[in-house]
């Protein structure tokens, strides 16, 4: 099968010309899947603290619906693009039915999440009285269309595992815009539509989703050439099922403990009251946005990682990986900057409650200290998720978010009179050290030998 035109062979081309053209519209894409989160807290902040806390915390909880993406999507990634490397579209357009079927699978156990279980995972998370009731529904309608997420971002990070990161992009500039309209119709109830508050923002996100995912369906479904959705590739395919997962578990598994550490620093958090927890929220939505491109630059080199493994070109892959981390580092550089000096006004756009205001500051300062640590830990590890490698930097994340970042944020909150200010610290620490281990790691060249084992696999597969 041939490419489309959008499908560039990033074995082939400038190391530098293939990170960017995947990075930059992933980076966009990145936004503008944030932008979601964003345009929900700055309706919903116009309700007051309580209802953005509630949404805070309800964004929280839903990192259990992020773990179970992370999972299909990072192993569908590696396999795609290690097929695409060697050319061999058959094998990557089959993995994509593996990755419907397993988004099908999850969604069952999330919307039964949704049912069953909402109200104990806001207690769990810290959420009680007026919060408690205002996450509720948003909770509920979230985990009942998780489905629509699901499809949307695994079906995304196919194509780009494939080379094409513009499709992708501009579907979600569409559903964003419909994002955008419906918010404040559904939140304040304008005109013929019910106010609905909090729960209203969760049931715009869940349409314009299924508007993206159902796009993105069409397009496959009607392309001929390179990765596409043919019945003739349907099929239950076991050996890619199970590559898919035991790569993705790991990943998952990291998602898992960061957000166990999350939790902690939640409940941390909460102990000072719904404004500190507000703050918080904007606070990390804010961080967030910096991540956001560290992603695109992450999943460049994971796919250009995975793309040259299975080209044989060793050279080209690590070449890949440490120009996508200074590249970063230098975009990041001004953003850090500008945010540490203006931190405070920031978060007053979202709520003007002093509280918010000042405590959400001072959590953006400390954190954008350390922030380049974070960008390259967050670069190599979604890397070398590209040629397989998952497992000993799952061990590494779950070390320093667990055994370092809680015990270190407890200590310095509780014990030394720091309050708030010593979780932030807490989080600045374990980003640091992280980083140097990672990096330690990698150039350990371990991962070499994993990748190899990781082919062994996939041409038995194929045989």
């Amino acid at each position: 099968m041939k490419k489309l035109k959008d499908e560039v062979d990033l074995t082939e081309i400038d190391v530098k010309s293939g990170i960017f053209h995947l990075a930059l519209p992933m980076m966009a894409g990145g936004f503008l899947i944030n932008m979601f989160s964003v345009v929900d807290l700055f309706f919903v902040g116009k309700l007051g603290h309580i209802a953005l806390a509630g949404l805070s915390v309800s964004v929280m909880v839903l990192t259990l619906i992020t773990i179970c993406t992370t999972g299909v999507t990072t192993g569908t990634v590696a396999l795609i693009s290690h097929f695409v490397g060697k050319k061999d579209y058959e094998s990557a357009s089959q993995v994509l039915w593996q990755t419907i079927f397993l988004s099908v699978f999850f969604w069952f156990l999330l919307a039964l999440t949704g049912i069953f279980c909402v109200e104990k995972l806001l207690l769990l998370f810290g959420a009680t009285g007026q919060v408690l009731e205002t996450a509720k529904p948003y909770l509920k309608i979230s985990f009942l269309s998780s489905g629509f997420l699901f499809f949307h971002v695994s079906l995304n990070q196919a194509m780009r595992g494939a080379g094409d990161a513009k499709t992708p992009m501009y579907v979600l500039i569409a559903a964003n815009i419909i994002n955008l309209i419906l918010d404040p119709l559904l939140i304040f109830g304008i005109g013929i539509f019910p106010r609905m508050e909090v729960a209203g923002s969760a049931l715009t996100t869940a349409f314009s989703r299924f508007v993206g995912f159902a796009t993105i369906v069409i397009i496959l479904f009607r392309k001929k050439e390179g990765l596409s959705l043919s019945f003739k590739h349907l099929g239950i395919f076991p050996v890619f099922i199970k590559r898919i997962m035991s790569i993705g578990f790991f990943s998952s598994a990291q998602l898992l403990m960061n957000n166990i550490s999350l939790l902690f620093l939640t409940r941390l958090i909460a102990f000072h009251g719904p404004e500190v927890l507000a703050a918080y929220g904007v606070g990390a939505k804010i961080r967030m946005l910096l991540v956001v491109p560290g992603f695109g630059f992450a999943n460049a080199s994971a796919i250009l990682m995975g793309q040259n493994m299975g080209a044989d070109k060793e050279d080209r892959a690590k070449k890949s990986m440490m120009l996508s981390i200074r590249l970063y580092e230098l975009l990041l550089a001004p953003a850090v900057i500008l945010i540490f000096l203006f931190a405070p006004w920031i978060i007053s756009v979202f709520n003007n409650n002093s509280t918010v205001v000042s405590t959400g500051g001072t959590f953006l300062r400390y954190v954008m200290i350390t922030f380049p640590f974070l960008g390259v830990s967050m670069i190599i590890q979604r890397g070398l998720t590209g040629v397989g490698d998952t497992a000993f930097p799952t061990v590494l994340v779950g070390f320093f978010s667990l055994a370092v970042r809680i015990p270190l944020a407890y200590f310095l909150s509780l014990k030394t009179g720091m309050g708030t200010n010593g979780i932030w610290l807490g989080i600045n620490a374990s980003d640091a050290l992280m980083c140097i281990a990672i990096l330690a790691y990698f150039r350990t060249a371990r991962w070499k030998s994993v990748y190899v084992r990781h082919r062994s696999i996939m041409e038995e597969s194929c045989a």
